[in-house]
């Protein structure tokens, strides 16, 4: 018995013993990989920067397109810029559009139309393009810094991709591209100044909106996003919720959201440039009618890429030891923009990779990746190196997007036009005012992109003419229009064929150019091989 007892206690002893030595084996055998595989500082900084470099160099790759360079938009913009520089003032009335014609008219965009219009005039449509490849490289770099306060720089490469992905089919010369950068860089500033409990980090947020002010309407998100950090604090005792990274009292935010609305005032139209603001918020139709007015239809992979950063930053702040009422607030002010308008698409995506962030990362890895000089200092010149690069392949040069402008836009049309003096006043589509406004600056158009000057009314009864309704006939701009230029392949273009009292005089595979048969006119059956095809 005393034998056998003693063998039992052995034997656990020498399990033990094999297990523990087995152990030690497995540590030092996985300390031996670790020390083989671990990267110095300076390999790690060489990676890193190789690894932004690839990240920049995607954005140049989905961005430098012939689309990229033109926008139904822009060509009034450049109208609007080539006036101001003409008259060395804003306008104040419209001069534009026949119906519109001396209405009140505030340019709210005024510098990005001057800066668009002195880009056009020196570089052409590639120098527009170069433009809007260099502010999307801006917008995406800017991303990744911001996130990059959080988590590494790998992570936040990986979420500035999934936000490039996600705003997308905002990359095009619009005033909107300001917006996105200056909202990143506001943001920024803010949650430095939040964080760290100095309130001087806010302040070159006033100037900010001094500029932000003359180039885009959507200076009034900025001010939002300064609502939303003086609310922090009042929403956190609201919620129970601790707000320890909020080491600024929202008394600051107030006094920066005062000034910083004076700074606002600093444009040509003074406190008039709120009207605009008021108009857009009032305004039911483009909703309805215009397309970067529409919600998300989730038909492409970019609205499924916002969605999905919109999924993860709930579930990350979720997930989160550190609620923070501050993200729950950007959250939910974002997916109510982003959701209801596509053009607001980047606020969804900069708000979500911002909770992303902000949920997973760890107060070492804040610390660990706080600056990140070094690998900036490489990757830049070396991604605006690849970006010229790529600006000046033969696919995109100045010859390849006056092709591709011409295959969109009504470009031998509007030459039929001018060349044959057709009278006014002419009736266009909704696309393609912007265009007619530049190309044909004699002939004032019908309708063009300035929605907040036309009103409701007037879209609404243009989409149902357009759209071949019941009554299109009973439109009385259609029926005082004496050259109507449509898209070829339009509902309304189709009907105007086959009705006799309209002649087609003009005809390729874009565009199509017809004319009221006004009484006294020679027999439209007569003039039929008069007709341009093309």
């Amino acid at each position: 018995m005393n034998r056998d007892s003693e063998i039992t206690e052995v034997a656990p002893s020498l399990t033990g013993l094999r297990e523990s030595s087995g152990s030690k084996v497995r540590d030092q055998s996985r300390g031996l990989g670790e020390s083989h595989f671990q990267l110095t500082p300076f390999q790690k900084t060489i990676v890193d920067s190789l690894l932004l470099v690839c990240a920049l160099a995607m954005v140049s790759f989905v961005t430098i397109r012939p689309s990229t360079s033109m926008d139904e938009d822009l060509w009034w913009h450049l109208r609007t810029g080539n006036w101001i520089i003409q008259h060395r003032s804003v306008p104040v009335h419209d001069s534009f559009a026949s119906y519109t014609m001396g209405k009140t008219w505030i340019a709210y965009s005024w510098l990005f139309e001057v800066l668009v219009s002195g880009i056009y005039g020196r570089w052409g449509m590639h120098g527009i393009l170069t433009f809007t490849e260099l502010f999307m490289l801006a917008c995406i770099a800017g991303i990744i810094v911001l996130l990059s306060r959080y988590v590494s720089v790998r992570r936040a490469m990986a979420l500035g991709t999934a936000a490039l992905w996600a705003m997308l089919p905002l990359a095009s010369p619009r005033p909107w591209v300001f917006t996105i950068l200056f909202f990143i860089l506001e943001l920024y500033l803010l949650l430095q100044a939040r964080e760290r409990g100095r309130a001087a980090w806010m302040w070159p947020i006033v100037p900010l909106f001094a500029v932000w002010a003359n180039i885009h309407i959507q200076f009034v998100y900025g001010l939002g996003l300064i609502g939303l950090f003086a609310l922090e604090r009042p929403l956190g005792t609201l919620l129970k919720w601790p707000t320890y990274s909020a080491r600024l009292h929202a008394q600051w935010f107030w006094a920066l959201l005062a000034v910083s609305t004076l700074a606002t005032l600093a444009n040509p139209y003074g406190w008039n440039i709120y009207a605009v603001v008021r108009q857009y918020a009032a305004e039911a139709a483009p909703l309805q009618l215009v397309h970067e007015m529409h919600a998300l239809g989730f038909r492409s992979v970019t609205d499924w890429t916002a969605l999905l950063l919109v999924c993860s930053a709930f579930f990350a702040q979720a997930k989160s030891r550190n609620n923070s009422p501050l993200m729950l607030l950007l959250l939910v002010v974002s997916c109510w923009f982003g959701f209801r308008a596509a053009r607001d698409v980047w606020f969804l995506a900069i708000a979500s990779t911002l909770a992303v962030a902000s949920g997973i990362g760890s107060p070492e890895e804040t610390h660990m990746n706080a600056s990140r000089w070094k690998e900036w200092t490489i990757a830049l010149p070396i991604s605006l190196t690849l970006a010229f690069a790529a600006l000046g392949a033969g696919g995109v040069d100045e010859g390849n997007l006056r092709k591709a402008a011409e295959k969109r836009f009504p470009e031998r049309a509007a030459e039929y036009v001018d060349n044959h003096q057709l009278p006014g006043p002419l009736y266009n589509s909704y696309n393609w005012g912007g265009y007619l406004i530049w190309r044909l600056p004699n002939m004032p158009v019908s309708i063009d992109g300035r929605a907040n000057l036309h009103g409701d009314d007037r879209l609404t009864r243009w989409a149902d003419t357009y759209s071949g309704k019941r009554d299109w006939a009973a439109d009385p701009t259609l029926a005082k229009a004496n050259t109507i230029l449509l898209e070829r392949d339009c509902s309304l273009a189709s009907i105007l064929r086959s009705d006799v009292r309209y002649r087609l005089l003009y005809e390729d595979d874009v565009a199509s150019v017809f004319r009221p048969v006004r009484t006294g006119d020679v027999n439209p059956q007569a003039e039929a091989a008069e007709t341009e095809w093309f």
